[in-house]
């Protein structure tokens, strides 16, 4: 097994977890707020929407990142982006505008797709390419869709993606943007689009600089005619106020109505995001709609922990909603978790299990569902937490329109 270096995350694991994970969800979870999902000795890392302390590196390592535990041993499989903010935003490395200008000389700016980023990675185990997303190792249905970003990235690709993975180099993670009807934000793109992102060393996590990430999209084009980020020439544009000013009067990408804005490079890493401010408006109207909508989009992203994607664009008011709504989750979770608990034990008939059921759950279906549908589980009292909220999250439209009656 690869060693994995760069990475704060893999010291850690490998201090406190090298012998004994029972307790990794929980630890994670408490000290940075990040989220642990396991499929077998896969383990993906990413942050939650409260209590993400962003000094800690380990925190901005866990945007998605795949890790493996075998032999006693952690390794990366998969190495998205870290974490990197919005310009504006106090965590972000160029917040202030005098960092910002001081370095703008050995800035790339590039294309910031808007769609749902695909990770595709190696899988020494198994001996397959794997596609991923930023929340789950296999990948679950995207938004409303039936279809799963895996199907809607392999459609989107016409059935070339194992000619595309022959190209590819096996020590590194392929980062795409799945920009699609199907998973649709605000941008509208004229057809549907696989973009190549970047393309990052799996265990050292450094990038290939633009000219090489041109190259291996070169490699791939006669086989799929993939979309890449373009390379931006800023022209006279050289303070942080240019920019902002060029990103809202007159950067357009070409076939894409709403761009959402721009990604700032240096030294071939993304340290921020410029956006719109009119895909920022579109964004909270399309996106929220009206005050129905909007609550609506808020709770869904609450439980699909990607809150912190528009957290930034509310109003007050839909803050003050969100804070809300975030403890009102939290509690409910614990009040359920509880409830579930207290059903543990043997039950002489199917009727006595139901009734008792029927009894903590009056009125909320959604739960009673739960609890039949994993009957064993819930009488040996191995109903955790975590598999509540992927619960909520695989009825996501179902949790949404219902919470209103909670």
């Amino acid at each position: 097994m690869e060693e994995s270096i760069n990475s704060h995350l893999i010291t850690y694991l490998q201090e406190k977890h090298s012998n004994n994970i029972d307790n990794l969800t929980y630890m994670m979870n408490t000290i940075y707020g990040i989220h642990v999902k396991q499929e077998k000795d896969l383990f993906l890392f990413k942050y939650g929407i409260t209590n993400v302390d962003w000094s800690e590196p380990i925190s901005r390592e866990c945007r998605g990142i795949i890790c493996r535990y075998h032999n006693n041993n952690w390794s990366i499989v998969s190495r998205p982006f870290d974490k990197f903010f919005n310009q504006h935003e106090i965590h972000c490395s160029v917040h202030d505008p005098d960092v910002f200008n001081d370095n703008i000389k050995m800035m790339t700016f590039y294309d910031k797709a808007d769609g749902s980023l695909i990770q595709v990675w190696y899988d020494n185990m198994q001996k397959q390419w794997r596609i991923s997303s930023s929340g789950c190792i296999t990948t679950k249905n995207a938004y409303d869709s039936e279809k799963t970003f895996e199907q809607i990235f392999r459609e989107t690709l016409v059935g070339k993606f194992e000619k595309l993975a022959e190209r590819l180099d096996k020590n590194f993670t392929y980062l795409f943007e799945l920009c699609t009807d199907e998973n649709h934000i605000v941008s509208f793109y004229n057809t549907n689009r696989v973009y190549l992102l970047s393309i990052r060393n799996t265990q050292t996590g450094e990038y290939k600089n633009k000219t090489q990430l041109r190259y291996a999209w070169l490699n791939m084009t006669d086989i799929y005619p993939l979309d890449i980020s373009h390379h931006l020439d800023i022209g006279n544009n050289n303070t942080l106020s240019d920019i902002i000013n060029y990103v809202n009067n007159d950067y357009h990408i070409e076939g894409v109505t709403y761009p959402e804005g721009i990604v700032v490079y240096l030294e071939n890493i993304p340290v921020a995001k410029i956006k719109r401010q009119d895909y920022l408006k579109i964004f909270k109207i399309v996106n929220a709609g009206n005050e129905k909508s909007s609550k609506k989009t808020i709770i869904a992203t609450i439980i699909n922990q990607n809150f912190d994607d528009i957290e930034g664009f509310l109003t007050d008011k839909q803050k003050e909603y969100a804070n809300k709504k975030k403890h009102f989750f939290r509690k409910h979770i614990n009040i359920v978790f509880n409830d579930i608990k207290d059903i543990q034990g043997d039950y002489a008939t199917q009727k006595d299990f139901a009734l008792s059921v029927q009894e903590k759950f009056i009125g909320l279906n959604m739960w009673m569902r739960f609890c039949f549908k994993n009957k064993k589980m819930v009488e040996q009292g191995l109903i955790t937490e975590k598999m509540l909220f992927e619960y909520m999250q695989n009825n996501l439209e179902k949790f949404v329109n219902y919470s209103k009656d909670w």
